[in-house]
């Protein structure tokens, strides 16, 4: 059985630091990116929560506005793709140009409160976002959230 020559052996050395030494360039660029790439998603979450923080000031969400009515603070901002100006329901024409974040999808529920002959609408999209308010010269002027009490408004 022949041996190794001592020029084979260290042509063997040399290959083989060759491919650890590229292996690990390789690894260390491949950590590089994705720490670069970690990085940016992070400040990506972070300016989309401040950018949400923004616009939703205090906003809080609700899957069942029947249910789960929770105060919004009034200052609700949330961007919808598609947008309606005017309303009609119940013969009553509902202007949202203040607003202009009405969702197509969204439901009007108009409520006549029989203590001061008021009217009242509410309106929820997918999202469940209350917005409220009182029906003045035909416009739903956002107030606040119904009352929720004792099961009913």
């Amino acid at each position: 059985m022949k041996g190794f020559t001592l020029f084979e052996v260290v042509i063997s050395i040399v290959i083989v630091g060759i491919l650890v030494s590229v292996g690990v360039a390789s690894l260390n660029r491949s950590e590089r990116e994705l720490k670069e790439d970690f990085n940016t998603l992070i400040s990506q979450i972070r300016l989309a929560q401040e950018l949400g923080n923004k616009r939703s000031q205090g906003c809080r969400v609700t899957t069942n506005p029947f249910t789960a009515i929770q105060p919004d603070g009034g200052n609700c901002y949330i961007e919808f793709p598609e947008i309606r100006d005017h309303v009609v329901v119940n013969n009553i024409t509902l202007d949202f140009n203040f607003e202009g974040i009405l969702p197509e999808d969204s439901e009007i529920l108009i409520v006549e409160s029989t203590k001061n002959n008021t009217k009242y609408c509410a309106m929820w999209g997918t999202l469940g976002i209350m917005r409220t308010g009182i029906i003045e010269n035909g416009e739903c002027i956002n107030t606040e959230n119904l009352k929720y009490d004792n099961n009913s408004y």
